[in-house]
């Protein structure tokens, strides 16, 4: 009776351990594609808050131009604090902004003023009237995912401000 059962070997067939390799290998990869679109999502999110930041700054700046009667002009200053007068003294305090059209102008020295953010973790492109803004953290540059301010163009008008997520 040992002998019927002595030269059976047991283990895993050629085709198990394969099905085995092949079920392993479709979890990965699904697992690395929700893996990458949390990335990409993640990327998205920081872009998006600091969009809303410049919004929400900008438009507190409109504000403060509109009290000091100077929301129309092409170019002048505006003091985000508060009941601090901009004059030829205070033209270089931090809380004084150049403005357009009484919208922060597109410079970086500008936006960093109203935005409160850490300048070591992001990167910027000026461009005349333009500015574009990448978080250091993702894949930004300033031909893709970025965000793009670009100043207002006329009394009346606002800043453009969007978001570029063609390679985020």
């Amino acid at each position: 009776m040992s002998c019927k059962y002595r030269n059976r070997e047991t283990g895993f067939t050629l085709i198990e351990l394969i099905l085995v390799v092949t079920l392993i290998g479709l979890l990965a990869a699904t697992a690395l594609q929700k893996y990458v679109a949390l990335g990409v999502s993640a990327n998205l999110a920081v872009l998006q808050n600091m969009k809303s930041a410049l919004e929400s700054a900008a438009s507190l700046t409109y504000n403060k131009s509109l009290l000091a009667d100077s929301a129309l002009q092409v170019s002048g200053s505006v003091s985000i604090k508060q009941d601090q007068p901009v004059d030829s003294d205070n033209l270089s305090d931090p809380f004084v902004v150049a403005s357009r059209y009484g919208y922060p102008q597109a410079l970086w020295a500008q936006i960093i003023k109203i935005v409160h953010l850490d300048e070591t973790q992001w990167l910027y492109s000026e461009q005349p009237g333009t500015l574009y803004i990448w978080s250091k953290q993702g894949p930004g540059s300033m031909s893709r995912c970025n965000i793009r301010y670009q100043e207002a163009l006329a009394g009346g008008g606002r800043p453009q401000i969007s978001i570029n997520e063609s390679g985020c």
